[in-house]
């Protein structure tokens, strides 16, 4: 918990210090979420991921031993890692911190910009391998994902990024049943 803590903490100030959005709550602003705010910062692209995640898994059916293992069990704490851990984790500790270290060391050009989204994408993608049987398969899913998720937390912050991957984490989880 106390990893978090700082994590949270160190990236909100390179946030801060470099005028990024990192966290609303932590910038001490509420969320104010309008309709319009809603529906293009956290409906559109969510639904353009789960179509990206239904496409996926009709077309190539992967074997996943990390969704297997929360399909065949009644393990509550599992569902909750998968679908609320998890996904708060990889946003703070894989995107947050490291997309704030990069402004904050290179800058916001348009080139850094893409670099920065390209490079914690790929982190991210990578952390990944070893869910599925073929890791190829793994990196083919995720990587758009992360794309996607790593733009919305350089333009809008970390809370619509936790919202949009712990709605896609539970509603991918469902699909891979069907």
């Amino acid at each position: 918990m106390i990893i978090y803590i700082i994590a949270l903490r160190v990236g909100q100030y390179i946030c801060n210090k470099n005028s990024l959005p990192g966290s609303i709550i932590l910038k001490n602003n509420s969320i104010k979420l309008n309709k319009n705010d809603i529906i293009k910062n956290i409906f559109i692209p969510l639904l353009f991921l789960i179509i990206w995640n239904i496409i996926f898994f009709k077309i190539f059916k992967p074997k996943s031993s990390d969704l297997s293992l929360i399909q065949n069990s009644n393990n509550i704490s599992a569902l909750i890692n998968l679908c609320l851990i998890k996904p708060i984790t990889e946003e703070i500790i894989y995107r947050h911190v490291p997309m704030a270290i990069i402004t904050d060391l290179f800058g916001k050009k348009t080139f850094i910009v893409f670099f920065n989204i390209l490079f914690t994408s790929v982190f991210f993608s990578l952390i990944h391998l070893g869910i599925f049987e073929n890791n190829i398969l793994k990196l083919l899913q995720i990587f758009p994902i992360s794309i996607i998720l790593s733009y919305l937390n350089l333009k809008k912050g970390l809370e619509y990024n936790v919202i949009v991957h712990i709605l896609l984490n539970t509603i991918t989880l469902v699909i891979s049943t069907i």
